[in-house]
């Protein structure tokens, strides 16, 4: 027969077992509670970012047409803009094609407004050489002028 003493024992142990399965399962909730709320999270943040490239290639665009792709880089602006239709639809039908649509539209959208604004550079450079041309024929006549009197001066001086 097991004494009082025991007993107790006994009873502790079967106390500090339930009390160490308490705390385990205890401390086991926060932890699958955070993974469950890390793994939404995750699914959230793909989503967002999914739309942050959207809104990213559709700010490339506008810039795009803001230096004048429109009309200086006219063919990969409309694929650029073909491109983001394309993904706007497939995001809203959840298709998984939709993010690498999204990178081609903004790739297109950045050489777009790359050669709009390398055209309208060498435009420019084009017409600044040509002012530039006309200036040294213009001081070219000046300084033919300018002898042309300094010579004038030197014949009719004594």
């Amino acid at each position: 027969m097991k004494t009082s003493e025991e007993m107790q024992r006994e009873s502790d142990v079967g106390t500090r077992k339930r009390e160490g399965e308490y705390t385990l399962t205890r401390s086991l909730v926060p932890i699958a509670l955070c993974l469950v709320l890390f793994s939404v999270a995750g699914c959230s943040a793909t989503g967002g970012s999914v739309d942050v490239l959207f809104a990213a290639a559709n700010s490339q665009l506008a810039s795009a047409k803001k230096v004048g792709a429109e009309q200086l880089a006219e063919s990969e602006y409309q694929q650029a803009s073909r491109l983001l239709a394309e993904a706007e639809i497939a995001l809203k039908n959840r298709d998984k094609g939709a993010r690498s649509l999204i990178q081609k539209a903004h790739s297109k959208a950045r050489l777009a407004e790359a050669l709009a604004r390398q055209l309208r550079a060498e435009t420019e450079a084009a017409q600044l050489e040509a002012e530039l041309e006309r200036a040294l024929v213009e001081a070219s006549r000046a300084r033919l002028e300018r002898q042309s009197a300094e010579s004038e001066l030197e014949q009719g001086s004594p």
